[in-house]
């Protein structure tokens, strides 16, 4: 059984070096915007090549496709574009800049205490400490998440948007 479509394959992988491309960019930029405001900078990327994924394979269809067709075709484009920007990530926080680990529980640390009350602070500082981010185990907990939030929900959306069914009559009438 293919699990994926050329189509599938080639948007995947132009999705994942796009994702790439765009968090090296944003970590060049700036390291802590990178670490803040990373998920919603790669959000309309993200979102535009799904809707790309969709669109060529109902093209490929002749201007037709099934949802379960789109479906399966963005769905395999987000998780090949999604292990890349993952591996690109802990890549990135464990050789290329290791002292991002350090910024990003300061972070993260930082943004705690203004939303919650000080035991609360205490009690995640502690385990935030014990917790080795960007570890495998970690990037691959990370990358399960994605899977699930972002990688399923848009491409079920997407393909409810993208899904163009054959009409079952068609108004042609043929000439004698």
């Amino acid at each position: 059984m293919r699990l994926g479509s050329p189509n599938a394959l080639k948007n995947g992988l132009f999705m994942g070096v796009m994702l790439i491309i765009c968090s090296y960019v944003l970590y060049l930029t700036d390291n802590e915007g990178f670490i803040i405001y990373k998920s919603w900078v790669l959000f309309l990327p993200y979102l535009i090549l799904l809707y790309k994924t969709g669109s060529d394979a109902r093209r490929l269809n002749g201007g037709w496709i099934e949802f379960n067709s789109a479906f399966k075709d963005i769905y395999v484009a987000a998780i090949i574009g999604m292990a890349l920007c993952t591996m690109f990530e802990y890549v990135l926080y464990n050789i290329i800049s290791p002292e991002l680990k350090t910024m990003l529980k300061e972070i993260s640390m930082e943004k705690m205490g203004e939303m919650f009350s000080s035991e609360m602070v205490d009690t995640l500082q502690s385990q935030m400490s014990e917790e080795q981010l960007y570890s495998i185990g970690y990037t691959i907990s990370t990358y399960i998440v994605r899977l699930i939030a972002p990688g399923l929900i848009f491409s079920l959306f997407v393909s409810m948007i993208t899904k163009r069914q054959k009409p079952i009559l068609s108004n042609e009438t043929k000439q004698l």
